[in-house]
């Protein structure tokens, strides 16, 4: 047998450490919800995983319901959500319908915000969360609005968890 040089040693395991990372990954992208397709959007998922958390508590609205981190709306009722601004980058919240049929939701950045595509849609973006479901929303470092609206049976409310 030959011996083998340090460079190639070094770029063998890198080799071996990509491909158990890749199949890694695969693995736990095959391992879907159910029997339904695989999600295997990289590029998303990557980028969800490294995107820190929207604060709950720093949100300010009359259907915040803190003790747990949750949005309980009557039927047929708005809520304003406030979000303030962070120091740095976007963060992300990620809604769950729990009791309802239907909410409607809108992030609205301010005015303000920076812009660094015109075609970016991150400013600007609606949702339509149906129950047992979960949707995630990244939120600009400005911060800006959530309007959520319920659409739940008669006498019911709907309930929205966050992630």
């Amino acid at each position: 047998m030959t011996q083998m040089t340090t460079g190639t040693k070094v770029v063998l395991g890198g080799l071996l450490a990509f491909a158990v990372l890749f199949y890694a990954g695969l693995g736990l992208g095959l391992m879907g919800e159910g029997s339904g397709p695989a999600n295997v959007d990289w590029i998303s998922t990557i980028s969800g995983a490294l995107t820190p958390r929207l604060d709950f508590n720093a949100l300010q609205g009359s259907c915040t319901d803190r003790a747990a981190k949750a949005f309980v709306l009557d039927r047929q009722a708005a809520c304003q959500v406030a979000i303030p601004s962070a120091s740095r980058g976007t963060r992300r919240i990620t809604l769950s319908l729990i009791e309802g049929t239907r909410v409607e939701g809108r992030y609205q950045a301010p005015p303000q915000h920076e812009k660094i595509d015109e075609q970016d849609e991150t400013a600007d973006q609606r949702v339509s969360l149906e129950r047992d479901k979960s949707l995630a929303i990244v939120i600009l470092k400005e911060g800006g609005r959530l309007s959520l609206t319920c659409d739940a049976p008669e006498k019911a409310r709907c309930r929205v968890e966050t992630r």
